[in-house]
């Protein structure tokens, strides 16, 4: 059966929602990470670098650790029958986790600033530990951010989880806090060391001597690559399928080059909209200049329902690209309505939308294999 023609107004929605995510979702996100990164600078110990980076190191870690030991109980915040306390703690508790990852990702890059230097041997070194070991577990999606990744608020299903390696069940016993403890200490530690040596190589040679050129660089460098990997990334996975029984050490080489590709991306645009930040907003009054950024990227993203796209905890797996039926990056903030075209005409809405990479978190032993659905958009709070 032949498929379907692909309408010019579905091209114009898909095209609507990379440019959403690119020149919006994404920049706010950024804006709430250099916020919350640099108010830190300012008032942790910032006298003193070796004891601000172990102090980050120490609170992100321990925020994101209990968030994930703790999530079946934080969970019954579902049960709330009231919406506007559901909204007020449900963003809260997204805030709380987003400065655990800001914190716990500030600490691990400045311990490596401190004790490799910033030289091209050192960023080369943990970028490629990063990308190999994350690769060996499987977990190399990880290193994909905004504006690939996009996480809506109104998922009440999946709001409250932290996905693990091992996807270990939240009950008592020595398994859970272990997956817990490799997922948070571990894996997502390895998550900076790619960012960090990236970005690092970039400051070095992108135009050092200019803040302004060299984040406008960066920026045209992501756009450069966003229109490659969102074109290519159904054949990826359809030549992933292919490949999975045939040449499993050639699938895992092709979702590696393809994942570091897309990580590329991230950091670049991210790098874009930190330095144009730092070069003009505020850039004589530097506490104004990081409040601000840090109040408009939270605000912002809590009124279009997708804070949760600033997190980086959890575990995103590989493993499930090749069984996926819906697209790799999956960063529908409108969705064409297929099912449902009336008398009328085409339509599209705002949509739920979910990353397909994190390993699922249902507890069953066929978890791993199902595929993640989509939801449609619940406008309630």
């Amino acid at each position: 059966m032949d498929p379907e023609p692909i309408s010019f107004r579905y091209m114009l929605v898909c095209l609507a929602n990379a440019l959403i995510n690119l020149a919006i979702i994404s920049p706010l996100v950024v804006c709430y990470w250099r916020g919350t990164w640099e108010i830190m600078d300012v008032f942790v110990y910032p006298a003193d670098f070796v004891l601000t980076s172990w102090v980050s190191v120490a609170i992100g870690n321990a925020i994101i650790f209990l968030f994930s030991i703790f999530q079946g109980g934080i969970t019954n915040i579902n049960k709330l029958k009231n919406p506007f306390a559901h909204f007020v703690l449900s963003r809260l508790y997204v805030y709380l986790l987003g400065f655990g990852c800001v914190s716990q990702w500030r600490g691990i890059w400045f311990l490596q600033d401190h004790y490799t230097g910033k030289t091209w041997q050192s960023a080369t070194g943990t970028a490629i530990i990063g990308v190999t070991t994350l690769c060996c577990f499987r977990c190399l999606s990880g290193i994909v951010a905004s504006p690939l990744v996009l996480l809506r608020d109104n998922d009440r299903k999946n709001i409250f989880t932290l996905t693990r390696r091992f996807s270990s069940d939240v009950v008592p016993g020595i398994k859970f806090p272990m997956d817990v403890a490799l997922t948070v200490i571990f894996i997502n530690n390895l998550v900076v060391f790619f960012w960090r040596g990236i970005w690092t190589l970039l400051d070095l040679y992108l135009v050092p001597d200019s803040v302004i050129v060299s984040g406008a660089y960066s920026f045209i460098i992501s756009f450069s690559l966003a229109i490659p990997v969102l074109l290519s990334q159904h054949g990826v996975q359809r030549l992933s399928q292919y490949l999975h029984k045939r040449m499993f050490l050639l699938q895992i080489l092709l979702e590696a080059v393809f994942l570091v590709v897309a990580g590329t991306l991230s950091v670049c645009h991210w790098r874009g909209a930190w330095l144009l930040q730092n070069g003009f907003l505020f850039p004589e009054n530097k506490v104004l200049s990081v409040w601000v950024s840090h109040i408009v990227g939270s605000a912002g993203l809590i009124i279009l329902f997708s804070s949760r796209s600033y997190l980086t905890s959890g575990c995103f797996m590989d493993t499930i690209i090749h069984k996926m039926e819906g697209p790799i990056f999956d960063i529908r903030f409108l969705k064409w309505k297929e099912d449902q075209l009336d008398t009328n005409g085409d339509s599209y809405d705002v949509v739920e939308t979910k990353v397909d990479l994190p390993a699922s978190d249902v507890n069953s032993p066929s978890s791993e294999c199902d595929v993640i659905p989509q939801f449609e958009c619940d406008t309630r709070l």
